[in-house]
């Protein structure tokens, strides 16, 4: 339950920073969202992504773009 309410939280977060953000940030995080939910769609077929550590550091990975902040300079 806890996995679930963090990927959750983190798609939340994606969609929110998506309506916010200018144009050119925008595009990153729908393409950070576009990566997750096909990592997650990949993953309710195949055991890759959970067993494999490339997989769990490429899910990793994609799980701390989503809560990347972008400071304006």
């Amino acid at each position: 339950i806890i996995f679930l309410i963090f990927i959750i939280k983190s798609i939340k977060n994606l969609l929110k920073k998506i309506t916010d953000t200018k144009k050119e940030t925008k595009d990153f995080y729908v393409a950070v969202l576009t990566l997750l939910g096909s990592l997650l769609f990949v993953g309710m077929f195949d055991h890759f992504f959970l067993t494999i550590q490339q997989g769990q550091l490429l899910f990793s990975l994609i799980i701390g773009l989503s809560f990347f902040n972008e400071k304006n300079k």
